[in-house]
């Protein structure tokens, strides 16, 4: 039972440094550039040893990369597991608005500000599939003028859709309207009836 909660207490303090670490990368990447961020400056800022540093990390990229990889993980997660239109993607929609405010702190920089186009690229793709899919759209060949089409299509509204979690000028489920509508009832249809918006004529 002593071993159980030493090994717990372990644990605990080990997942503090790690964030400790973490947070004190944030801070000075959110300023420069990854490449002038020492591992000194990390220790200073987080108040440890160096080779506390290497116990966490092997350098200072591999913080980066740790942050990437949790949070396409949660985006990947909420993609999969909220699925369900049966109310008009209540779920989903609100399991991302909960996962981008409890994470804005790394997603406002990497997801909506291209901090790491990498990352905000492999973001959307994973939200243009699940886009493609809900609405029912077609798969076509990469090399298919239909392709470009449709992957030009799914890429203005998953901006949209970004914009909604960002700005939160407009709620989520407007977005997902928009893109089902526009599928359904078509753009001009759409933008009159469901967001008042009428075309100028020519």
């Amino acid at each position: 039972m002593k071993g159980d909660i030493h090994m717990s207490t372990y644990e605990l303090a080990r997942q503090k440094t790690k964030h400790s670490i973490i947070m004190a990368f944030w801070n000075l990447y959110t300023d420069k550039e990854i490449d002038k961020i020492t591992v000194r400056s990390i220790t200073e800022q987080a108040g440890i040893h160096r080779a506390t540093f290497y116990l966490h990390f092997d350098h200072v990229y591999a913080i980066l990369d740790c942050i990437k990889d949790t949070q396409l993980s949660a985006v990947r997660y909420v993609c999969t597991n909220y699925t369900s239109s049966e109310n008009n993607y209540a779920d989903f929609l609100c399991a991302m608005q909960k996962l981008y405010t409890e994470n804005e702190l790394f997603l406002k920089p990497l997801l909506c500000e291209y901090r790491d186009s990498g990352f905000a690229m492999e973001c959307r793709r994973i939200l243009k599939e699940k886009l493609q899919k809900d609405i029912g759209l077609p798969l076509f060949s990469k090399n298919s003028a239909n392709y470009f089409v449709i992957d030009s299509f799914l890429s203005g509204l998953i901006e949209t859709f970004i914009s909604c979690l960002h700005t939160k000028k407009i709620p989520l489920e407007q977005a997902y309207l928009l893109a089902s509508g526009i599928v359904n009832e078509g753009a001009l249809i759409t933008l009159q009836k469901h967001f008042n918006i009428k075309t100028m004529p020519f």
